[in-house]
């Protein structure tokens, strides 16, 4: 059960925000189970004594033609399975670090405006038109602006 553990760690929370991707997760889950399940490596010893007994020379054409049937190799295919899960996953998680990237740049700007509304509702009583000014300069070009397209006066 370690693929499912893997799943449960590194996928489920990368689905759980968006109701459609929960269903995928769920989905592939239940597959990845169900092929270990299918896939446990428990060998049962056939008897080919008891066989012969009951079927005599035809017992032996029978342990000859399951001898040569090829064995699968269970790990090989938990590995492929695991690939899949990774290839169909990867672009998701790459569009989640993208967004918490964004959402850590956001945070920093939000940060920065409470600041500064601190700094505002600190020094209002004694702040000067110059002193806001000099702190955002943003506002001070846009009245600049303003006044050179004569839109600082607007009649309404």
């Amino acid at each position: 059960m370690a693929i499912v553990d893997d799943l449960e760690r590194k996928f489920k929370p990368l689905a759980a925000p968006n109701s459609e991707l929960l269903e995928k997760y769920k989905a592939m889950r239940e597959r990845v189970i169900d092929v270990e399940q299918n896939m446990k490596n428990e060998t049962v010893e056939i008897d080919w004594e008891e066989w012969r007994e009951k079927l005599g020379p035809f017992a032996d054409t029978l342990r000859a033609s399951f001898d040569e049937i090829p064995k699968p190799k269970y790990e090989e295919l938990k590995a492929l399975d695991m690939q899949e899960v990774e290839k169909i996953f990867k672009p998701i998680m790459e569009e989640a670090e993208k967004v918490c990237e964004e959402a850590d740049l956001a945070l920093v700007e939000i940060d920065k405006t409470q600041q500064d509304i601190y700094w505002v509702q600190d020094n209002l009583d004694t702040m000067t038109v110059e002193e806001f000014l000099d702190k955002f300069p943003d506002v001070r070009d846009k009245i600049d602006e303003e006044i050179r397209n004569n839109e600082w006066y607007i009649d309404e």
